[in-house]
């Protein structure tokens, strides 16, 4: 089927792969170039990546002039109409099958001009479809899994050190694929550690539950910066300790800076200021319940903050503070952090330093005033993505309690 698109399609998002051909009005490629710069964050993300889909596409078609004209009741000066000149042409005279558009207003228009139209009513947007995810899920059959494996092009339009998840006919996970920049390469399942012992909770030994943890490891291991996203439950902070801790304990690392923002539960009373030094602070607040609950107990943690191995930042004092190549820079409840204080935290770290966010940018952002387009995470995914530096995992499924998943509903 060949179309011609609106821009607000490519806006939120086009499989190209689902057309023989898409065409492409010159002015609908003006209009993405003007809302990349925007005000509106949301919509120039959106339009950098239409234009990032359009110049991987290979079945595009830019169609960048016509000769059809509008009747004279048409108003020359709307760009609606202008796009509508050029449906005219490409239905009439080019043979393409139908217009495809999100405006209910320009179907209305391109009906009474007797133009085939496809309207896709379009949808209030929706944060959990907007974040990069790191992977991509596909179902294959058996002769498209042997198609795949034959060609080493990236015909699946993935970013660099973005993931593949290929499961069959059946729903089944029969690989789980990286691209590098030059081909696809397998991603093994990985311990950290010993082998998991049947606890759901033990930081020093950890064995990848599913393909997307499996994913999250290997980026952990290959980049220098990861973030790990997803819901309460998913392993997200377990899966960042238990590969810090082990880098310790194996000499990979020398020190952990533990970085974090102490805001306050939404819509909790805080409790005023803790008695003690910075880091008795710390281990009193949010940061130090999650570390104690991860490595076992507070000794545990005291431990290790008097053996120097770890060092808890608030980040008000960020500024201070310095992340060598041998050691790692560790930001826990990353969603509570606007773009201004993850970006501060993040330029702390020398090159070769490792460095892994993890939070839940959906749900659990307790930061006052920081709308979800203003969210650190936010941002350095959309900045970071496609870079040789840098991977995300949105982790999928809760292992901590079912009950976590109904109250999910609340």
């Amino acid at each position: 089927m060949k179309i011609i698109v609106d821009t607000n399609v490519l806006i939120d998002g086009l499989n190209f792969s689902d057309f023989e051909k898409v065409v492409i009005p010159i002015v609908c490629i003006e209009e993405l170039d003007k809302l990349k710069m925007g005000r509106d964050f949301t919509t120039a993300s959106k339009a950098r990546e239409a234009i990032r889909s359009i110049e991987r596409a290979t079945n595009k078609i830019a169609m960048i002039e016509t000769s059809a004209c509008l009747p004279l009741s048409f108003s020359r000066v709307l760009v609606d109409n202008e796009i509508l000149r050029f449906v005219i042409q490409a239905v009439k005279v080019d043979g393409v099958d139908c217009f495809y558009t999100k405006d209910l207003n320009l179907k209305i228009k391109a009906i009474a001009l007797g133009l085939p139209v496809y309207y896709d009513e379009k949808k209030e947007i929706d944060s959990s479809c907007d974040i990069y995810r790191g992977y991509r899920e596909v179902v294959l059959t058996d002769k498209e899994i042997a198609e795949h494996y034959s060609d080493a092009s990236n015909k699946m339009g993935l970013l660099l050190n973005e993931y593949l998840v290929i499961k069959n006919k059946d729903g089944d996970v029969i690989d789980r694929q990286k691209w590098n920049g030059k081909g696809y390469v397998h991603v093994p399942i990985k311990n950290i550690g010993g082998k998991r012992r049947g606890e759901i909770d033990r930081v020093d030994s950890l064995k990848p539950f599913d393909p997307y943890q499996a994913c999250a490891i290997d980026s952990i291991n290959s980049n220098d910066f990861t973030i790990l996203t997803g819901k309460a439950g998913s392993g997200k902070t377990l899966i960042a300790l238990s590969w810090l801790i082990n880098a310790l304990d194996t000499q990979k690392i020398t020190k952990v800076i533990i970085v974090y923002n102490n805001a306050p539960l939404r819509g909790a009373q805080a409790q005023g200021f803790y008695p003690g030094s910075r880091t008795e602070k710390a281990l009193q607040s949010n940061v130090g319940g999650i570390l104690a609950s991860k490595l076992g107990s507070m000794a545990a943690v005291e431990q290790l903050i008097r053996q120097e191995k770890i060092e808890l930042v608030p980040a008000c004092d960020i500024r201070g503070i310095e992340v060598g190549t041998s050691q790692a820079l560790f930001i826990t409840e990353g969603q509570n952090m606007d773009s201004y204080i993850l970006k501060t935290a993040i330029q702390r770290a020398k090159q070769g330093a490792k460095i892994i966010v993890e939070g839940d940018i959906l749900e659990q952002q307790d930061l006052k005033n920081c709308s979800f387009e203003e969210s650190g995470m936010f941002r350095a995914i959309e900045v970071f993505r496609d870079t040789p530096y840098f991977g995300c995992i949105k982790l999928k499924n809760n292992y901590r309690n079912p009950i976590a998943d109904i109250a999910d509903k609340m």
